[in-house]
């Protein structure tokens, strides 16, 4: 009897592991895609606000810089059909790729052009208005880039908030389950203290350059990049509260058959993510560690069903 009750709820704890969150939770860019499209909306603004300008005091300049102006505003366009369609990979390829590419394009007509702009008949009083007229539209720039980063904070924190509720919530009812959740709770506190606490620090600052700058440094899961060398803590959090789920269910069924196959199998597979896991600390995933840490949870959470099945069947149940 003590065996079955044993087995039924390890079978219910199980339906509670599911790795797939880990690897759908791994990019936390694929949250709030009208947020990051209303970020992003500002700098293309920005941009295109400059050559719309230079185009009005300059008309020569029509033919080349226009072009440039159309085709941001496609893109814009394109960015809130990516997120209205909800389309996260679409979104964030399209950022990555054909926006990154325009931005850069124009950024960099601009700077040539420049200098010949008495070549396209302007006057002095135009290149002085063209510089009021930049200074008017950075400090547009300027209230639509605070704005759209308090925004973007705001539903950081609250997406965050909701995976570690959902992470807090397994744990209860495991917990209820008579298995141990000592080392799923470490995760969720891990979670709390480490990465949403300083981003819930910056928000209530007020200051958007504070806040941006713990945006980009402090994730839940893998998509913090160190792009200036000022450092960055990637939790990794739905690789821990996997492995962690798994490690409480196999706690639990070794204090039945400590000596079994398959469970030492599934022990070596969790032993293999943590040392992987280990080595990674607060980085950025390389190569396949990604793929490995998948790969072990999903080994590991086989082995224990293989178990339960046999179990089971002996049982006759």
């Amino acid at each position: 009897m003590r065996e079955m009750k044993l087995i039924l709820t390890a079978l219910f704890a199980l339906a509670l592991v599911f790795p797939s969150a880990f690897a759908a939770g791994a990019n936390q860019s694929g949250y709030y895609l009208d947020v990051r499209a209303a970020h992003n909306a500002c700098r293309i603004d920005f941009t295109t606000g400059v050559i719309d300008n230079v185009v009005a005091k300059i008309p020569n300049t029509t033919s080349t810089f226009s072009p440039f102006s159309e085709k941001l505003k496609v893109d814009k366009a394109k960015l809130f059909e990516f997120a209205s369609a909800k389309d996260k990979d679409g979104f964030n390829g399209f950022v990555v790729g054909a926006l990154k590419t325009d931005m850069q394009d124009a950024a960099s007509a601009l700077k040539s052009e420049r200098k010949k702009y008495r070549e396209y008949g302007s006057k002095p009083t135009d290149i002085s208005a063209l510089r009021e007229d930049f200074q008017s539209s950075r400090g547009v720039f300027s209230d639509c880039e605070s704005s759209a980063v308090l925004k973007l904070g705001q539903a950081r924190i609250a997406q965050y908030g909701a995976d570690v509720a959902n992470w807090q919530s397994s744990a209860d009812k495991l917990k209820e389950k008579n298995l141990s959740t000592a080392e799923m709770q470490n995760v969720i506190d891990g979670a709390k203290s480490g990465i949403i606490a300083p981003i819930q620090s910056a928000l209530d600052s007020g200051n958007s350059a504070e806040l941006q700058s713990a945006l980009r440094k402090y994730c839940l899961g893998d998509s913090c990049s160190d792009r200036n060398g000022a450092g960055i803590s990637n939790y990794h959090g739905f690789a821990k509260i996997n492995a962690a789920r798994l490690q409480a269910v196999l706690n639990k069924l070794l204090t039945l058959d400590p000596q079994n196959a398959q469970l030492i199998s599934a022990q070596t597979s969790l032993d293999n993510v943590q040392s992987i896991l280990s080595v990674v600390g607060e980085g950025k995933y390389a190569g396949s560690q990604q793929q490995d840490i998948w790969n072990g949870l999903k080994a590991a959470k086989q082995s224990v069903q293989d178990y339960l099945k046999t179990k089971k069947g002996a049982s006759g149940q």
